[in-house]
């Protein structure tokens, strides 16, 4: 039973980092959306 617990453990720390990186790119492509649209004014 330890090795399943640890197995979740590890798989929801995967998933946190899933969700981190989904939240920086799309900050990232919102920055880079406005960078352009301010360039073309």
């Amino acid at each position: 039973m330890e090795f399943l617990e640890q197995v979740l453990e590890a798989l929801k720390e995967v998933e946190i980092d899933k969700t981190e990186c989904s939240t920086l790119l799309s900050k990232r492509s919102k920055t880079t959306a406005c960078d352009t649209r301010c360039g073309e004014f």
